[in-house]
Order: C-alpha cells, then sequence, then structure tokens
C-alpha cells in the first residue's frame, strides 16, 4: 500500500503542477492581458526524472492540450518502485470556468472531480526569496521541427519550513522556442488560468509547474516563464530540493518535445465521457503494479 500511494503521490507531484490534493492553495490579485489564441495546440513529451527517494528512474509520456480557454493534460507513467514497476495513464482537465479539475482514466472508466478554492477562501499569497539567472548561449538546434534557442539556467529559491531555513536549485540548459503556431493558446491559457484561479499550485502545463509542489510560488513561477520567454522544448536539469533539512534529496530531469499540433481540436475531449462512473481522485490515479 505505501508504494501504492508513493507511486500515486510522485504522479500528481510531476503532473504539471496539478496535485489531486485538496489543500487550499495560496491567491494572486494581479490580471494579465489575455492574449488571443492563434490556434489550437497540442505539444507531447517525454520526461525523465530520477533521483526520488526510494524510486527508480521515472518516465512520464505526456500530452498537453489547450484552445487558450481549456486544458487537457494526458499522461503515460512508468514508475519503478522496489521490484515492481508501477504503471498509469490517466488524464486531468483544467475547467477554468466552473473552477473544477476532472481527473479521467479511460481505461477503467472512472472518473473524479476537484473544486478549485476560489480568493475568498484562500490566504494573502506569500513568495519566497527568488535568484535567477538566464543566460542565451547562442546556440540554435530543431526539435519537433521548431528552431529552438539555447538557455543557461541558474535559479535558487530560499524559505522557511516549519520556522528551518531551506533552499531549491535549479541548474542546466533548456531549449525554447516562441516562434511556433499555438504558443500564442499557450500563453492564453497561462493568462486564464492567472485571472481566473486563485490556487497557486495550478499553473499554465509548462513542465516546470512542478516546482509549486517545492515552495515556488506562481509569482516565482511567471517570473521564471517571462525570464525564458519561450516555450521549454529540451532540457537537461538538476534540482536540489529542501537543502538545509533531512528531507533534501537531488532530482535530475531530461526533458524532450516529440509532437507538435496544430490540428483543429475536438471540444468533447475536454469533457468527462457519458457513462463514467465517479470515484476518487486516487482511485483514477491509481498505478497498476507489474514487473
Amino acid at each position: 500500500m505505501l508504494r501504492k500511494s508513493l507511486a500515486v503521490f510522485l504522479i500528481g507531484l510531476l503532473m504539471f503542477g496539478c496535485s489531486p490534493s485538496e489543500k487550499e492553495g495560496e491567491t494572486s490579485e494581479k490580471m494579465e492581458p489575455v492574449p488571443t489564441a492563434d490556434a489550437d495546440l497540442s505539444i507531447a513529451y517525454t520526461l525523465v526524472v530520477s533521483g526520488i527517494p526510494m524510486v527508480g528512474e521515472m518516465t512520464f509520456n505526456q500530452k498537453y492540450i489547450t484552445d487558450g480557454e481549456t486544458g487537457r493534460v494526458e499522461m503515460e507513467s512508468v514508475i519503478p518502485v522496489g521490484q515492481e514497476t508501477r504503471t498509469a495513464s490517466f488524464a486531468t482537465i483544467i475547467d477554468l470556468n466552473n473552477k473544477k479539475l476532472n481527473y479521467v482514466n479511460d481505461v477503467t472508466k472512472t472518473y473524479a472531480t476537484i473544486d478549485i478554492p476560489d480568493s475568498a477562501k484562500v490566504p494573502p499569497e506569500t513568495s519566497p526569496e527568488m535568484k535567477l539567472e538566464v543566460n542565451p548561449t547562442g546556440e540554435v538546434d530543431t526539435v519537433a521541427g521548431i528552431e529552438v534557442k539555447s538557455l543557461d539556467i541558474a535559479l535558487e529559491l530560499n524559505y522557511m519550513i516549519q520556522d528551518k531555513p531551506a533552499t531549491t536549485t535549479m541548474s542546466g540548459v533548456l531549449w525554447v522556442s516562441d516562434a511556433f503556431t499555438g504558443y500564442d493558446a499557450f500563453k492564453a491559457f497561462k493568462a486564464n488560468m492567472k485571472n481566473k484561479i486563485a490556487d497557486k499550485r495550478l499553473q499554465s502545463g509548462g513542465f516546470l509547474d512542478f516546482l509549486t509542489r517545492f515552495n515556488m510560488s506562481r509569482d516565482n513561477l511567471d517570473e521564471l516563464y517571462d525570464k525564458l520567454s519561450g516555450f521549454p522544448f529540451r532540457g537537461e536539469l538538476e534540482f536540489n530540493i529542501n537543502e538545509g533539512l533531512p528531507n533534501g534529496f537531488t532530482l535530475t530531469t531530461n526533458l524532450n518535445v516529440t509532437d507538435v499540433s496544430n490540428e483543429a481540436i475536438d471540444k468533447a475531449v475536454f469533457a468527462v465521457p457519458e457513462g463514467y462512473t465517479v470515484t476518487d481522485v486516487q482511485q483514477v490515479m491509481s498505478p497498476a503494479a507489474g514487473g
């Protein structure tokens, strides 16, 4: 049971900042101008993560889908835990207008819904001290048919956990682009998320969103995305999480976008299919054991 719960936690942790936790988050009163979506966007990538305590190298195959108004994240995960390999496949629908997260499992035909807290129910936002350096290297490459530019990244967050000082750092290289059709849809959804949702953990859909689970605030993350000036297409990054505390650990991540599509999205993907059985989030996300 412990291994199963750990695998579910890790899936939620790395799911674009979309945690299955029902705790209330934080609010931001800033309103962001909403760009006009230039096209529907579906972007698929593979993320390989290592360094989580008690877990082997994890692989996440994900697809981020948005029309600028609603978002959907589809994920397949492979997580070695001890002598077993846990696999899971489900989708998260981010319904901004109704302030709900719908978790959908098309294999078991089940779903779960969580209400996203509104600003009247969450405390004021506080942001950790952040030091950030983003330096273009001048290198250019192509990923999934899109021209990308290379950036050296160095980030440091300083904060307190139970009155003890802690630090999270991120360093490495990211390859980003802002010159592809659908980027305005990504920016539109990011702005809509910020304007409509108070919960600081729910972000735009970029893979760095999982940092909100490690004390990075929404304002911190927005500053990081602004400095990147593009969507990450490839990356090799190292994260030192909660340095200075007994539960600190190091993560290494390898990101690679595999496909970008602007085909018109069937709006049905943003709704729970008829006939699906309601259950709890843990069951929808529950990994199956094998190996």
